[in-house]
């Protein structure tokens, strides 16, 4: 009897819940439904739509809420974001190398006198000095030391192979239309980061030179070699023009890349050139006493690292 009662007792429990979730609002605007089978589905959450039920901009999916104000649901348990535009811009053009080195810009013999100005050119090839365009090499022409290019009164003294990250040479017109008769001596290359310039140890340089003992307007070849200091900051060498017997030494401090300084009247301002300062380069000019003659000075010289 006991048992009897207990069982019409749940059972009637279980038709009042029934009832009171069957009378709410299927709109959705109130309580969310409760459904105690959950293999079967009734009128009562017709509502729900691929097992989402929708309540007051939120989204009720097996237990786990979201906020359907700001996403979108196409499939139950997957949330798709909108794909971002395409940000992506054009890269800058790489722009090309440039070489950086020093020029003695002369007129009329007076080379000795001036003082070197800077200069730059994207390759090694050409180099443009006070709006003059000097050409430093030829298509099919290669020399392992210097070579010289004439165009009616132009010549140009270029070095070739010996060098590989500069370029040294001597430009003159000895009739140019405005009568100025100009001569320049250049080193042109990639200079050294000065990072990379050592700052300890010493080295030795050999290479190659060009010389006027007139201020400009005829030059010799020849040979330089330099001793250099990078502990302590110094270089020193000489200048050897062939032609004429004509020994010139230089000395300087080195500051970074570059390197000047002053010797027996002479000047000379340079730097390194290449990776771990390979080469060196320079110009120099100033009056040189020769016994009872004095040289008016004008030249260029580069060497590499032994």
């Amino acid at each position: 009897m006991v048992n009897l009662k207990l069982s019409v007792i749940a059972t009637a429990m279980v038709f009042a819940l029934t009832a009171c979730g069957s009378s709410g609002d299927s709109s959705g605007a109130g309580f969310g439904r409760v459904n105690f089978n959950s293999n079967s589905q009734s009128a009562a959450n017709s509502a729900t739509n691929n097992g989402t039920t929708k309540t007051s901009g939120f989204t009720l999916n097996k237990g786990k809420t979201t906020n359907t104000a700001n996403t979108s649901t196409n499939t139950v348990g997957k949330t798709t974001t909108p794909t971002p535009a395409n940000t992506a811009t054009t890269k800058p053009a790489v722009q090309a190398n440039t070489n950086n080195g020093l020029a003695l810009i002369g007129y009329d013999r007076n080379g000795v006198n001036v003082s070197p100005v800077a200069i730059s050119s994207a390759d090694l090839n050409k180099v443009t000095i006070d709006g003059t365009e000097v050409t430093l090499s030829q298509p099919g022409i290669s020399a392992g030391t210097f070579t010289t290019i004439s165009n009616n009164t132009k010549e140009t003294i270029a070095s070739g192979r010996a060098l590989s990250y500069s370029r040294i040479g001597a430009y003159r017109d000895f009739n140019d239309a405005q009568g100025r008769n100009p001569s320049f001596t250049f080193v042109v290359g990639s200079v050294t980061p000065t990072a990379q310039v050592p700052t300890s140890g010493q080295a030795t340089y050999d290479g190659l030179s060009l010389v006027s003992i007139v201020g400009g307007g005829a030059f010799s070849k020849g040979t330089s070699n330099f001793n250099v200091d990078f502990g302590s900051k110094k270089i020193m060498g000489t200048v050897k023009a062939n032609s004429d017997v004509t020994i010139v030494p230089l000395e300087g401090k080195i500051d970074g890349a570059s390197f000047s300084g002053t010797k027996d009247g002479v000047n000379m301002s340079g730097q390194f050139y290449g990776p771990q300062a390979a080469e060196l380069g320079g110009v120099f000019n100033g009056t040189q006493q020769n016994g009872s003659t004095f040289n008016e000075l004008m030249g260029v010289f580069g060497a590499t690292k032994q």
